[in-house]
Parts: structure tokens; C-alpha cells; sequence
């Protein structure tokens, strides 16, 4: 007789995401759209600031931008914006330093 394997903790993470994919396309449940993250680390390499000048830039605290990085928080409101900006046209932020 086969033994019975044990299933991990992920596996069953796996499969309650599985089961709620399925009651949302079935409209059974609501499902609820995340925002693509930002590369905090990546905008503000392109700038070539230290962090807590980049802080400075945004008016948040060096703590904050760390978050950000770390993807433990994600930057909001005009911050955001700037953060955005400065991937896709770093040239305009540097200008106004």
C-alpha cells in the first residue's frame, strides 16, 4: 500500500489561490487588482543618489525609501509619480535639483 505524502504549507497555499481563481472567474467572488511594484532601487540608482538623498528628493525619511526597496511598502501619491519619472526620464528630475 502507497504511503500517504504530507503536504506542505505552500502546497496548500497553492491550492486555496487555485480554488479562489476559480470562484472569482466564476463570479463567485471578488476579486481585487494589485499595482505592479515599483523599482524603487533601480529610480534612484538612474539618479546616482545615496538614499537618504533620494529621501530628501521625496520627502520621506531614508527608513521609508529602504521599505520601499525592500518591497516591505510601496510608495504612494506624488511620490510615486517622481519615482516613475525618474525611471523613464531621469534627465528631468536632475534638472530641477
Amino acid at each position: 500500500m502507497p504511503r500517504k505524502q504530507k503536504v506542505s504549507e505552500f502546497e496548500l497555499m497553492l491550492l486555496e489561490s487555485a480554488r479562489q481563481a476559480v470562484a472569482i472567474a466564476e463570479g463567485q467572488l471578488e476579486g481585487r487588482i494589485t499595482e505592479r511594484e515599483l523599482p524603487v532601487a533601480e529610480a534612484r540608482a538612474k539618479l546616482n543618489l545615496p538614499r537618504s538623498e533620494f529621501a530628501k528628493l521625496l520627502g520621506v525619511s531614508p527608513r521609508t525609501i529602504e521599505n520601499w526597496e525592500q518591497n516591505r511598502r510601496q510608495p504612494r501619491g506624488a511620490a510615486k509619480v517622481l519615482i516613475a519619472v525618474a525611471l523613464h526620464n531621469p534627465k528631468a528630475i536632475l534638472s530641477v535639483l
